[in-house]
């Protein structure tokens, strides 16, 4: 993640939008002061997420927006964007698939804030959460100031420790931590507000306990009541209440399974949170054993090379062994034969002796006459045997420098054969790379592809989802409005039904009347000649229904028939029956005639029939009953009418108040029955029209609900679809990824193995040259000593021949002292002949057991160097069964790792199904719990609408309904009695919670549920609990093994930087490693251990450079931005400070911001910061080459 590119646009004095482009290598940023060269690294500082205006160096967030200059205008926004190459794919899991990653954040100067990666809107926490873990951050030691350098010596041992936190990386961890321990806080606040609520729950159902108590002693004498008095209601209502307890044990089966539901989906929630640090824990591992295991295997082939070689050096002294080993062979050879010869020429010795001691004189005097020539037979014979000897030393070194010269030979031969092994190994090498890379463009074009193919599903999928959530909201506010109308057509139908059965029960009606009209054939149907009643022909509006109630009073209970025989038919029928009285208004009656003036004026409403509904055939009726009555608003109105004389009216008011033309006046309260008489037809048809319009809207919202369902299951269906491709094309990147750096890896093996090859093929080049210099050099010599040795063999040819000329003299000589003395002078010469041939054999022989003696040593010598390569052979053989062993292990871990790692993945994965699985059950179950609990709603609307009904019934008319549903021959005075007594044991019961039964099965169920959270909430504590203990454990051991290795680069580092002199790190709390703080102790060369706080500013600097530095070393960041670190720094310490960083650059990209001449000659590239106009900066960059640099370019 190395920094790409700057965007900087209404940033400080960076009001125009400027881009700054960084490469690999080291960046320089130079300028005057005051020109804004730190304003860049707060433009990348504020863009990462820093939130301190301080560490901006201003007092408020909106200090970092332009305000503004004399020739330029404040802006009202500034915003920074930075791009990070991400080639090397070290972003998060998340952002890995991306190439290049872009951060920005905008500023308004109305305080509102925005934030974006690769251009999408997100939040701050996004933004840090990225930077999390890699070394890069507001607080990583990515970005290093002149202020930081104080800050690292000056700061508390405590806050000093974050640098090592994110080596670490444990930053992540310790977000993760803060983030369990806010939920754990909620979680702990909540399960105490939850203990709260259980107590008062608990409190709440002992009361409710003895309510329910006293309710069920109060049910049973009101049971008792209601089955005496009405069967029939009592028996529907406990068929109701049945059904109604069957759909509240479903409905609490169905809430239980909700709850156990959702408390199964928190457990394998929470229970993902460790898998994940499980699997991470895990790719760390697996890095570092890959690591491991490439580092052994480095090993192997060096071990097996060192083998090699010195095999070979063993074969070539075992050949040049037995070359010896046949010289001294010939030599043996030759000192056997001449031990035979001295021991001949001994024995002749003797004989020789023997013969002249008899004859001595003639010895003596033969030797004086051959002294002479004998002197000089000997001189020449020492010469001719100096002669020998340097001719067969001659000889020896010719046969030596031809072995050599053969030993050369065969090693030329074998280099070369190994260069060409090399070269076709090389030649395979480049073909493979090149296949391989041809297969890495073909992967990488595909890539893309597949990226590009993700990219538009995963777009297509987030218009899906959005599509679908609008759907589903639509699909929400149809099921509403669909449970409205259901609930407003149940109200209505039972509101009608009500209704209708009153009218049907005739309810309010005297006996007689409803005797009359439930009269029926023989056939069991209706009578005909009977209408029905004068309140159920007449209809008017609720207004006016007091009036109409008032003026017809008992009138209302008139029964209208065809004729008058029908009315007489049942006046007898009545009588007989002894069924009560009732009036009979036939359709026909007489109505009067006598016209009237009408009243006018106002208050006068008019003639109340004008505001009455009817059918045509009742109209003589109406004019009967209602033709005289005149409507006013109120009785003032009324008496004042009266009371003119003038008008001989029934007056009406709209409350009900009468005056007949007598000038009675009628009125009050009390005339509900009448009321409710006139009222019923009218609720009946109102209610029979609003039951139309909503069945009308409740099938239209149902047809709307159904289409929007089908729209919802239909995009559900597309956006799974979508998530799986989106999934599968995610696992298609994943596994081409997984390619490509395998194909990476190979392209580096084949490159380490190319440059492994020609680094061995230059040494055999090298090695060559030096064995054809060798050989050259040994033919000069074998040429030299070819020619000194024919030179020196022609040299003994011509001085054996002059000896044997003096052994021919001599031999005259002798043959003269013959003739005296045959027998002597034979002795004599035979004892000469002897004599001279036993002296050469003994140097013969000693000249060979020289020879011998040489070769025996070197030959003893070669063996002691091969002893000692077969030890080292037996060595490396170790050290390479040992690194085999190793790697062998090594490779079964990363094996055991790697498939423990994919074991957790697979493991994580199904689990991440599990929980789909059980959300979309938990979806199910909670769909239909809502559906019961509308079903619940609607049988408990019914049950109260039933239990509504009998109550009204009760206060209308008690004695009428008990006469109804009495039996003949049931005793009404004991019945009477009954009632009476059941009645006064409830009224001694006194003030009853009817609902207190209800209550405290609702309570309890609610108690269970809530225990059920209190258990779960308590279960969620001990697993954060154990989930903050592994994220301390795992802490606490990352921090100590960075730490270590921090303290040891920090220990080598500072004395190469103050050349001498020794430092090291120090926890402050061994116990407590989590929150110990870092002491820095520091002895440069020279000085006393002394605490850092009493060095100088140049040593104080240098030391804090030395630990960040320390930092980057064992984790390097992707990028390093130094702000005027150099700043204390003299000429010296600039030029190790320069070596450090020259150093560093293959771990990371630098950039700098420097005054330092010396630190500028560093700089690959060179960024002028100018203020050309006054409050305004501009960019000017300069590349740098090898030996010029380009004109200056405006960025």
């Amino acid at each position: 993640m190395r920094i790409k590119t700057l965007e900087m646009s209404g940033f400080k004095s960076f009001v125009d939008r400027t881009v700054i482009n960084f490469e690999d290598g080291i960046t320089g940023v130079v300028g005057p002061n005051g020109c804004g060269k730190s304003n860049i690294v707060d433009s990348i500082r504020w863009v990462m997420g820093e939130m301190s205006a301080k560490h901006l160096r201003g007092s408020a967030m909106e200090d970092v927006i332009f305000n503004g200059c004399e020739s330029r205008p404040p802006v009202g926004m500034a915003q920074v964007f930075l791009t990070f190459d991400n080639s090397d794919g070290r972003a998060p899991a998340e952002y890995s698939q991306y190439s290049e990653i872009q951060v920005g954040r905008r500023l308004y100067r109305s305080g509102e804030s925005e934030y974006f990666i690769n251009k999408t809107p997100c939040r701050l926490k996004d933004i840090v959460d990225l930077f999390l873990g890699t070394g890069v951050g507001t607080k990583a030691y990515s970005i290093v100031e002149q202020g930081m350098v104080g800050n690292i010596v000056s700061s508390k041992p405590e806050d000093r420790r974050i640098l090592v936190e994110e080596a670490a990386g444990i930053s992540k961890f310790k977000s993760r931590k803060e983030a369990a321990l806010r939920k754990m806080e909620s979680t702990r606040q909540n399960l105490a507000r939850l203990t709260d609520v259980l107590g008062e729950l608990e409190r709440q159902m002992n009361s409710l306990n003895r309510q329910a108590k006293k309710a069920e002693r109060f049910k049973k004498i009101s049971d008792e009541l209601r089955d005496r008095e009405l069967v029939f209601f009592a028996s529907k209502y406990r068929s109701a209440r049945t059904e109604l307890e069957s759909i509240q044990n479903e409905h609490v089966a169905l809430h239980q399974d909700e709850v156990s539901a959702l408390a199964e989906l928190s457990g394998f929630e929470s229970g993902m949170e460790e898998m994940r640090l499980a699997i991470s824990e895990l790719e760390r591992e697996l890095d570092g054993a890959s690591q491991q295991l490439y580092g052994v295997k480095n090993s192997i082939k060096l071990y097996e090379a060192e083998i090699v070689h010195k095999q070979n050096e063993t074969a070539s002294i075992q050949q040049q062994n037995r070359a010896y080993a046949d010289e001294l062979e010939s030599l043996r050879s030759r000192l056997l034969e001449l031990s035979s010869r001295i021991e001949d020429a001994n024995a002749a010795m003797v004989d020789a002796d023997i013969k002249l001691a008899g004859s001595s004189n003639f010895v003596e005097t033969a030797e004086k006459g051959a002294d002479e020539i004998r002197s000089k037979f000997s001189d020449m014979k020492r010469q001719c045997d100096a002669a020998g000897t340097s001719v067969m030393e001659l000889a020896k070194e010719i046969a030596n420098l031809t072995a050599s010269m053969d030993h050369l030979e065969r090693r030329r031969i074998e280099v070369n054969g190994r260069i060409a092994k090399n070269q076709a190994e090389l030649d395979g090498i480049d073909s493979r790379r090149q296949q391989i890379e041809s297969d890495l463009h073909k992967k990488d074009a595909e890539l893309l592809g597949l990226r590009q193919m993700k990219f538009a599903i995963a777009g297509e999928s987030e218009s899906a989802a959005t599509t679908l959530e609008q759907q589903k909201r639509e699909f929400d506010e149809a099921e509403k409005r669909v449970r409205e109308l259901r609930d407003l057509v149940s109200d209505r139908r039972s509101r009608l039904d009500s209704i209708v059965e009153l009218r049907k029960n005739l309810e309010g009606y005297r006996d007689g009347v409803r005797a009359v009209l439930s009269r029926t054939d023989s056939e069991g149907k209706k009578l005909e000649g009977f209408v029905g009643t004068v309140g159920e022909i007449f209809e008017t509006e609720s207004d006016y229904e007091p009036a109409l109630g008032a003026v017809l009073g008992e009138k209302l209970q008139y029964v209208v028939v065809k004729s008058h025989e029908e009315g007489v038919d049942a006046i007898d029928y009545l009588r007989t029956a002894t069924s009560g009285r009732s009036s009979f208004i036939p359709v026909g009656v007489r109505a009067s005639e006598e016209a009237t003036s009408e009243p006018e004026g106002e208050g006068v409403i008019g003639p109340i029939k004008n505001f009455v509904r009817f059918s045509d055939e009742y109209k003589q009726i109406c004019n009967h009953l209602l033709g005289d009555v005149v409507l006013v608003n109120d009785l003032k109105l009324a008496l004042s009418l009266w009371e003119s004389g003038s008008y001989k009216k029934t007056f009406v008011t709209v409350d009900g108040c009468v005056v007949d033309p007598y000038g009675v006046v009628t009125g009050g309260s009390g005339g509900g029955v009448e009321e409710q008489l006139v009222a019923q037809k009218r609720r009946e048809r109102e209610l029979s029209e609003e039951l139309a319009k909503y069945k009308g809207e409740l099938t239209r919202a149902e047809g709307e609900a159904q289409k929007f369902k089908d729209h919802v299951s239909s995009m559900e269906l597309r956006v799974d679809q979508l998530g799986r491709d989106v999934h599968n094309e995610e696992l298609k990147l994943i596994g081409y990824e997984r390619d490509i750096e395998r194909i990476k890896d190979e392209i580096s093996r084949y490159d380490r193995e190319r440059d492994k090859l020609s680094v061995e093929t230059a040494a055999l080049v090298e090695e060559l040259a030096e064995t054809d210099a060798e050989r050259e050099q040994n033919a000069r010599r074998l040429a030299e000593c070819n020619e000194q040795h024919t030179t020196h063999e022609e040299r003994l040819s011509i001085m054996r021949s002059e000896l044997e000329s003096l052994s021919s003299l001599l031999t005259g000589r002798e043959k003269e002292l013959m003739d005296l003395k045959v027998q002597f002078a034979q002795a004599g010469e035979r004892a000469s002949l002897v004599a001279r041939e036993l002296d050469g054999l003994v140097r013969d022989k000693s000249s060979v057991v020289a020879s011998i003696g040489r070769r025996l040593g070197e030959i003893n010598s070669a063996n002691q160097r091969s002893v000692v390569l077969s030890r080292e052979i037996d060595d490396l053989r170790c050290d390479l069964d040992l690194a085999i062993s190793a790697s062998t292990n090594l490779e079964k871990v990363q094996r055991e790792l790697r498939e423990k790692y994919e074991a957790e993945s697979t493991s994580m994965r199904n689990r991440e199904l599990d929980i789909r699985e059980i959300r979309k059950r938990h979806d199910e179950v909670l769909a239909k719990y809502h559906d019961a609990d509308i079903k619940l709603t609607e049988y408990r609307a019914k049950v109260q609408f039933m239990i509504d009904g009998i109550r009204e019934r009760y206060h209308l008319d008690l004695p009428s309904i008990e006469g109804q549903y009495a039996k003949d021959d049931l005793d009404l005075d004991a019945e009477e009695a009954i009632v009476a007594d059941l009645k006064d044991k409830i009224e001694k019961i006194g003030s009853v919670n009817v609902d207190a039964i209800g209550e405290y099965n609702e309570l309890t169920e609610r108690f269970t549920f809530m225990s059920k959270q209190h258990q779960d909430l308590a279960s969620s504590l001990d697993n954060l609990s154990r989930a903050i203990a592994k994220i301390n454990r795992t802490s606490r051991q990352r921090f100590r093994r960075a730490f270590d290795a921090v303290d040891a680069q920090f220990q080598e580092l500072f004395p190469k930087l103050f050349k001498g002199g020794k430092a090291r790190l120090l926890l402050t709390d061994e116990e407590n490693i989590l929150e110990s703080g870092i002491e820095i102790v520091a002895q440069p060369p020279g000085k006393k251990l002394q605490s850092i706080t009493l060095l100088s500013g140049g040593e104080k600097a240098l030391t804090a450079v030395a630990l960040i530095f320390s930092i980057f070393l064992i984790k390097p960041s992707p990028f390093c931005l130094l702000d005027e670190v150099d700043a204390p720094l003299d000429d010296v310490n600039i030029d190790r400070f320069n070596d450090l960083i020259r150093s560093m650059v293959p771990y990371s990209q630098f950039i700098l911001i420097t005054h330092n001449k010396r630190t500028m000659e560093l700089a690959d590239i060179l960024y002028g910061v100018t203020m050309e106009e006054a409050g305004v900066s501009k960019m000017v960059s300069v590349k740098l080459a090898a030996d010029k640099a380009q004109e200056p370019q405006v960025a």
